[in-house]
């Protein structure tokens, strides 16, 4: 049987659509997919909203990329500000506001390598309410929260898995998860469909107050969301934000933030789409290969 007008490769990609289109109990409400982006216009385009992440006189195209399977355009981020994305003030700030039940943010990243200093992922808001998500120095993932200008985070989720890093190297699924309660609110990190560490917290209101823009990899000057400068959060040392935190080295593919916590199933789900379990996708590549020969018998009468 000759199969040459339906090479392998188109055969995997249709098994990359059938699991794209997936189901989870929160509504989307942001998505940036560097697959997508119009290039060289220096914007980040919301494809679900309106929030545009705009670059600062640097980084205007999404890059094609290696070393992946299942992403093959991400953005270059080279640890400077200029190249970092930003928007207002205003940037996602009614996710997890008062009478919300939560929010839910996913991010697909991989970084060039370790530095001496955390490296944000994701920012919004400031010292007195914000969040951010940032990669360790021993390459676990610190998730921050805050609704108050207290002296310490609510939430401060340091991962017990570490992630390798390389510029050639697989993506990692980050997910963070609030379920808003009162003073019996959920905090969840998950790691590449998993959970790996959960914390109960007062977080009564969980939004975002002005004083520092919403963006993807960057300090955003001296403020980094839910860091109080001069406090102890976990990763050794002060967490003064200009000694403490600087902006990725690497990629980042998608980023997504929902209107609710994710369920553990949701994030799983998510990362099946991207990442399907191997006896899932040799089903239903056995699937498409057996409808292409029936289809091929078929069309030989």
């Amino acid at each position: 049987m000759n199969l040459s007008p339906f090479p392998i490769q188109r055969l995997l990609f249709a098994c990359m659509i059938t699991f794209s289109a997936t189901v989870v109990s929160a509504a989307l409400v942001f998505e940036y997919d560097a697959t997508l982006d119009t290039p060289g216009d220096g914007i980040w385009q919301d494809e679900v909203g309106s929030q545009d992440v705009t670059f600062n006189n640097g980084n205007t195209s999404p890059a094609s990329i290696s070393g992946s399977s299942y992403f093959n355009k991400a953005y270059e981020f080279g640890g400077s500000t200029i190249e970092a994305g930003t928007g207002d003030d205003a940037l996602w700030k009614n996710l997890g506001a008062s009478g919300a039940s939560g929010a839910s943010y996913e991010i697909w990243f991989r970084a060039d390598g370790l530095k001496s200093l955390n490296q944000v992922l994701i920012t919004n808001g400031g010292t007195g309410k914000g969040f951010s998500l940032s990669l360790g120095t021993d390459g676990s993932i610190l998730a921050l929260a805050k609704d108050s200008s207290g002296s310490n985070p609510d939430l401060n989720l340091n991962s017990t898995s570490l992630l390798s890093t390389g510029e050639d190297i697989e993506f990692t699924q980050i997910v963070l998860t609030i379920n808003e309660n009162g003073t019996n609110t959920v905090g969840s990190l998950y790691i590449n469909g998993l959970l790996d560490g959960s914390q109960t917290i007062n977080l009564s209101n969980f939004a975002y107050d002005g004083g520092a823009a919403g963006g993807f990899a960057d300090r955003i000057n001296t403020d980094v969301g839910g860091v109080h400068p001069d406090n102890t959060v976990g990763l050794g040392g002060r967490d003064d934000v200009n000694s403490t935190f600087t902006n990725l080295t690497g990629d980042i593919a998608l980023v997504r933030m929902y209107d609710t916590a994710l369920t553990a199933g949701d994030v799983s789900t998510l990362y099946g789409a991207v990442i399907p379990e191997p006896s899932t996708m040799f089903l239903a590549l056995g699937g498409l290969l057996a409808t292409l020969v029936f289809s091929r018998r078929r069309s030989c009468k």
